[in-house]
């Protein structure tokens, strides 16, 4: 039984963008209550688990490649993390899980902090895409609504509306990254490549991001 829904579950996690959050987690909060009724049978299946997330993680950090990037920041890998830190919440009474939550921690860990530097990697990328200080050719086509959107035509780039929501939204993003890490010692090397990228791409970048190092 546990096995079973637990593959349900994966096979679902090619869906979670499409799930409202209220589904998610009572997805994940079913899975904890059936983990409970067997905590042994738990531990077996949590150990391999982990273990293959912390495998793939250390593949994603040394290798460097794109397939093991794409493991690692997909949403499969996100969400069995957070599956199994709540299957850990909920038995936290239960000694015989009590030896995997150190390796889980680490792994949780090390995901933050490698989707944190691809984050600003995926930032400076879009800051890249476009050069702002040119005008745009053309503005014919509806503005773009990235919500709803997976991909973008090369007609796209050439849009004014475009250049404009892109902006809006890498400044939004970038605000809240830099207020979240505002106390990181990281700080500093976090912000560098980001201000160098910005410094390349006008006026408009500029001012914006001055404004988030104010309030950061």
């Amino acid at each position: 039984m546990l096995k079973a829904t637990l593959e349900h579950l994966t096979n679902l996690t090619h869906y979670y963008g499409l799930l409202p959050r209220t589904s998610k987690m009572l997805l994940r909060d079913t899975f904890a209550e059936v983990c409970l009724l067997n905590p042994r049978l738990t531990y077996r299946h949590a150990f391999l688990f982990i273990r293959q997330l912390a495998i793939s993680l250390r593949n994603a950090t040394i290798s460097k490649t794109e397939k093991s990037a794409k493991l690692v920041q997909s949403w499969q890998f996100v969400q069995s993390v957070l599956l199994w830190c709540r299957v850990l919440a909920t038995c936290s009474n239960e000694i015989v899980l009590q030896p995997i939550r150190y390796p889980l921690i680490h792994v949780a860990f090390g995901c933050a902090r490698y989707l944190r530097n691809q984050f600003l990697k995926n930032l400076h990328n879009t800051l890249c895409l476009v050069n702002f200080n040119h005008k745009p050719k053309r503005s014919t086509l509806k503005p773009i609504d990235f919500d709803c959107s997976l991909k973008l035509s090369n007609a796209h780039l050439l849009e004014s509306s475009f250049r404009l929501t892109t902006m809006g939204r890498v400044v939004e993003y970038m605000q809240r990254f830099f207020y979240i890490n505002r106390r990181s010692v990281s700080f500093p090397e976090l912000a560098f490549p980001v201000l160098e990228a910005v410094s390349k791409n006008g006026k408009p970048f500029q001012l914006s991001f001055k404004m988030i190092m104010r309030f950061s």
